[in-house]
Order: C-alpha cells, then structure tokens, then sequence
C-alpha cells in the first residue's frame, strides 16, 4: 500500500469519524441499551459509515481495480447495515440482503474451471462470508472491538498480500 494512500484513508476517515460523531448527535443517532448490550449509557450509531468513507477513498486512487459486482455489493450491504443501525430491520431481511451480496461476490471469483470441483470451494465461501458478516455485525455492536478487529485482520493480509511469495 502506498503510504499517500494510507495516509489520506486515515485522514479522510478521522475527519468524517468526528463530523460524523457531531451530526449524529446533533440528530439523536443514538442506540440504547437494553437487556442485551454491551453498554450502560445511549452511544452514538452508524459510525460504519466511515467504512464506506475509507472505501471511497481507495477507490478514487484505484478507481478500476475492484469488480462491479463486488463494489456494488460492498455498497447494498453497507446502506443496509446502516439502515439497521438507524431503524430495527427484520432478521430475514438482513440475511436475504447477505445472501445476495455474497453471491454478487461469487459470482466474480476467479476460477479457471466452472465444474463441480469448485463447488465446495464455492460453498465454503458463500458460507464463511455470511458468517463474517454477521461477526462483524454482532462486533459493531461492541463498541471499539469493531475496529481493533478490522485492524488486525487487514495488517495480517497486508503481510501475506506484501511479504509472502509463493
């Protein structure tokens, strides 16, 4: 990764992350605790938003890397999770709405062969994927945790992506 790249990601997310925080309270974007939660006291929600700000931001360094359906997909998903922050959606909803951007997904992997030999592969996938999902769904939902996570993870396939050679 380019450091100017790195360096205007953090720039841009930490400028929306605190305009964001102020306009979110300014408009009661707030989630209270219940039985359930992790938290005492009303926290601000819909921060993932900042996500899709970071994403936005690499695609206009890299506008032509990503596949459609992949971008497309990254963005229901997105508005969908932000809705969910916002307003109480149906379970079945969310999992249909996975379920579809999962095989958007799918449907861009890069096998040479398209027989039942990658169908386990396939599967295996589409399963993980929703599974992540929703890991990072329930996560969101305690607080901080979200991002140390998506740190990890990234630093992790950074070093694979940069040092590994196979």
């Amino acid at each position: 990764m380019n450091i100017y790249l790195a360096f205007g990601l953090l720039s841009v997310c930490s400028a929306g992350a605190v305009l964001f925080l102020k306009l979110a309270r300014m408009y009661g974007l707030h989630d209270h605790p219940s039985g359930r939660s992790s938290h005492w006291k009303p926290t601000v929600t819909g921060l993932g938003l900042i996500v899709a700000l970071a994403f936005i931001t690499y695609l206009f360094w890299h506008p032509y890397v990503l596949p459609e359906y992949f971008v497309a997909g990254f963005f229901i998903i997105t508005a969908v999770s932000f809705l969910d922050d916002i307003f109480f959606l149906k379970h079945s909803f969310r999992l249909v709405v996975q379920i579809i951007t999962m095989g958007m997904l799918m449907s861009q992997m890069p096998f040479s062969s398209l027989g039942a030999e990658v169908i386990p592969i396939y599967l295996a996938s589409f399963i993980f994927g929703i599974g992540v999902l929703n890991a990072y769904n329930f996560m969101d939902g305690v607080n901080g945790m979200l991002t140390l996570h998506a740190l990890l993870v990234f630093s992790g396939l950074y070093y694979l992506n940069e040092e590994l050679v196979f």
